[in-house]
C-alpha cells in the first residue's frame, strides 16, 4: 500500500481502507498499530499519517488480539499460536517477528529481522571477512548472503521518505537456524581475533543471543542450558558448576547468574546494575561474590556496601573495551526485550483484558481458560 493512501483528512482524523479489527495507541513512539481482520498490523505514524510498517502475521485470517502494555511502554500481540511481548529497538517495533515461536529443530526455517541499516553492515563485513566456506555454493554462508542480498535490495527499492519512515525500514531473513548461527558465530570469532571493535560485532552478537533464545531446549538433539549460577540442583557439599562464559555477553543470561548474590541489602552493587556492568557471578573458594567481566575477564571479590558497579570496573579494568564504550559483544537488555519470541499458549488466545496486578495481563483462550 503507497505512503499516499494514508493521509490525515483534518486533525485527528485519519483515513483507512482496511478492515480494522482494533486500534492501539503506542505514546512513547506516537504511533498507532491497527489490528486488521486479515491477520496484518499497520503501523501508522501520528504526525504525518505515513504508513511505517505493514506486518502479515498469519497466513490465515485468524485474529490478532493486542494491547499496550503502559507500565512496561511495551506491545502484546497474541493469535492463535502464542503470545509475542516485545518493547522497542531504538525506537522501532520489529512485529513482523513478534508472534514467532521457539523452533525444535536446528534446521528448521527461522525469520530473522533486522533494521536496514544493520543488513547493510553485515552484509558489508560478510563480503570482506575471509569465512571458510561463506561464498561457496553449497555452504550455509552462501544462503545468508544471498538473503541479504535480496532482502536489501527489495528494501532499497522502497525506500521511504522521511527520517521516522527510513528509521522503520526492515528486512526480514527467512533461512535456517543453523546457517545464522554459524555465520553470526564464525563472524563473531573472526571479528574477536581481528580485535576489531565494530558495529558488526554487536550486530552479530545480537542476533545470536536471540538465536540462543529462539531454539527450545527442550528440543530433541538440544543441549539443554547449562546451569547458571548456585540456584542450581547442587546440594551443599557439591559446589555448582561454572556458568558457561561463552553465553555472558547476554546481559539477561548476566542476569540471571545472580540469583543467590549475597548482597543484596547493598545500595549499588545489586544483580541489576552489576549485569549492566559487565559482571557475572562466578562464586568459588575466593569468595561467595566473586563476580567477573564477560569481555576482560576481571576478576572482583569481596565488594563493600557503597562499591559502585561500573567505577569498579573501571578503577581495575580500565583499558577494557565494555568499560570504554567500544563495540562489544555486549547484548543489553532492552535489545532481548525487543526481539523475544512469543510464548506457545495451549490454546487459541480469544480474549485480553486488564487485571488487579499491574505485572499481569488477563487471557481467555478458546478452551474457556483464563490465564494471567
Amino acid at each position: 500500500m503507497a505512503d499516499s493512501e494514508w493521509r490525515l483528512e483534518e486533525d485527528g482524523q485519519l483515513k483507512l481502507d482496511v478492515k480494522c479489527n482494533s486500534l492501539i495507541y503506542h505514546p512513547n513512539l506516537n504511533i498507532i498499530l491497527v489490528l486488521t481482520k486479515s491477520s496484518e498490523v499497520l503501523v501508522v505514524d501520528v504526525n504525518s499519517g505515513i504508513l511505517l510498517q505493514r506486518s502479515l502475521l498469519s497466513e490465515s485470517d485468524t485474529p490478532i488480539h493486542g494491547q499496550y502494555l503502559s507500565g512496561y511502554d511495551k506491545i502484546l500481540l497474541a493469535n492463535d499460536k502464542g503470545i509475542g511481548v516485545r518493547s522497542d529497538y531504538n525506537g522501532v517495533l520489529l512485529l513482523d517477528t513478534i508472534l514467532q515461536t521457539p523452533i525444535t529443530k536446528p534446521d528448521d526455517i527461522v525469520k530473522l529481522e533486522i533494521p536496514l541499516s544493520e543488513a547493510h553492515i553485515l552484509k558489508q563485513t560478510l563480503e570482506c571477512m575471509d569465512l571458510q566456506g561463506v561464498e561457496r555454493v553449497g555452504y550455509k554462508g552462501s544462503e545468508v548472503i544471498e538473503e541479504l542480498s535480496n532482502k536489501i535490495k527489495e528494501a532499497d527499492a522502497k525506500s521511504k521518505k522521511g527520517l521516522k519512515a527510513q528509521k522503520w525500514n526492515t528486512v526480514c531473513l527467512c533461512v535456517s537456524y543453523s546457517a545464522l548461527k554459524w555465520v553470526c558465530g564464525g563472524m563473531v570469532s573472526e571479528l574477536r581475533r581481528q580485535n576489531r571493535h565494530t558495529p558488526a560485532l554487536s550486530a552479530a552478537s545480537a542476533i545470536s543471543d536471540r538465536l540462543n533464545w529462539l531454539l527450545d531446549a527442550a528440543a530433541p538433539g538440544s543441549a539443554p542450558p547449562p546451569p547458571l549460577s548456585a540456584a542450581s540442583t547442587s546440594d551443599a557439599a557439591t559446589p555448582p558448576p561454572p556458568p558457561d562464559r561463552t553465553l555472558m555477553f547476554s546481559e539477561a543470561i548476566r542476569r540471571q547468574t545472580f540469583a543467590n548474590w549475597p548482597h543484596m541489602n547493598y545500595k549499588w552493587a545489586l544483580p541489576d546494575q552489576m549485569a549492566q556492568a559487565g559482571f557475572y557471578h562466578q562464586p568459588n573458594s575466593a569468595g561467595d561474590d566473586r563476580a567477573m567481566c564477560f569481555t576482560c575477564i576481571v576478576c572482583l571479590v569481596c565488594w563493600e556496601p557503597t562499591d559502585e558497579p561500573w567505577s569498579e570496573h573501571e578503577r581495575h579494568s580500565p583499558s577494557c573495551p565494555f568499560v570504554k564504550g567500544e563495540y562489544t559483544q555486549n547484548v543489553p537488555l532492552s535489545v532481548t526485550y525487543a526481539t523475544a519470541p512469543a510464548i506457545v499458549t495451549p490454546a487459541p488466545t480469544t480474549l485480553l483484558a486488564t487485571s488487579s496486578v499491574p505485572e499481569l495481563t488477563a487471557t481467555a483462550a478458546a478452551n474457556k481458560s483464563i490465564v494471567e
